[in-house]
């Protein structure tokens, strides 16, 4: 929280705690600081792949697509963000 606070606006301090929380299983905050960063960039890849990775953790396969998705709407040609959709998509059919 410290570092958000000094520095509100930086998105990637915001990813950052945001990927942190995630790994600690706290994913209600990390949505918290990476739509806190999306406010501030709603264009950065980086983040709206974050968010959907936080939701695939979560087994939010709808919602990690839509993350994937929007990233690829800004970049279509994002070879992860492909991959991960791809991913998505295919445990989706799974279910």
């Amino acid at each position: 929280d410290y570092v958000a606070g000094k520095r509100p606006s930086n998105v990637i301090n915001l990813h950052n705690l945001g990927l942190s929380y995630a790994s600690m299983g706290q994913y209600e905050k990390a949505h918290q600081y990476l739509r806190q960063a999306l406010e501030v960039d709603p264009d950065s890849i980086q983040v709206w792949r974050a968010e959907g990775i936080v939701y695939l953790w979560e087994g939010k396969l709808e919602d990690a697509a839509a993350c994937f998705q929007k990233g690829l709407e800004i970049n279509p040609a994002h070879p992860m963000l492909r991959n991960d959709l791809r991913e998505v998509r295919r445990r989706m059919e799974q279910q």
